[in-house]
């Protein structure tokens, strides 16, 4: 069919893309069973991909992997889905909404963003979703973060219409702080604590949040 790409084979994709000189040509990525793997950065740049099928048995997506296609507008993942890199979905500007098959432990889908799921909380804690990713094509112009999200993995400015992320509910001593900057607005509301005081606590670790 013109305009398909057909990855077929068997394990891991390597990163390898062979089709780069016919990127502006594809329009629907086939990925057949047994390919067990996205390569990183395999399908970037192909901006007149629409359509994309993704087998069960498919365990890992590496970064970037879909990183600007501008057309595409829903993925569909599957439940054996198990881990995702950095970008793996980032700049597709028409990208309304990401699903996931039912069944997938590792991530589920709420009202087509991508969440990961906390699947070991610390005892007596409810367990604390991270959002992957938030479509950047979605026409919302304002999304409220879930109250029980431990961490934001995606860049809400991505989107091309979300004006404003409302941070959790805070509590009366959250309430209490005089905010530096943005970030630590969402410091205090995802993880209790501004970033001095973690570092304040935490002398011997390096980074930050």
């Amino acid at each position: 069919e013109e305009g398909a790409l057909i990855v077929s084979g068997q394990g891991n994709m390597d990163n390898s893309s062979p089709w780069t000189l016919y990127r502006s040509r594809i329009k629907e990525v086939i990925i057949e069973e047994g390919v067990t793997s996205i390569g990183w950065g395999a399908f970037q740049y192909l901006s007149k991909l629409c359509s994309v099928i993704i087998p069960e048995g498919l365990t890992e997506i590496g970064p970037d992997a879909f990183d600007r296609c501008s057309s595409l507008e829903k993925l569909v993942l599957p439940a054996s889905l198990s881990e995702t890199g950095g970008n793996s979905f980032s700049n597709c500007k028409n990208l309304k909404e990401i699903l996931v098959n039912e069944g997938c432990k590792q991530y589920y889908s709420e009202d087509g963003i991508l969440f990961k799921r906390d699947l070991y909380p610390e005892a007596g804690q409810t367990p604390q979703p991270t959002i992957v990713c938030y479509p950047a094509g979605k026409t919302e112009t304002v999304y409220q973060i879930p109250d029980n999200a431990a961490y934001v993995e995606t860049y809400l400015n991505d989107s091309y219409t979300l004006k404003e992320f409302i941070v959790p509910t805070l509590t009366e001593k959250q309430k209490q702080y005089v905010y530096a900057n943005e970030a630590d607005v969402l410091n205090v509301a995802l993880f209790g604590m501004t970033a001095k005081e973690w570092r304040d606590s935490n002398p011997n670790l390096d980074g930050n949040i």
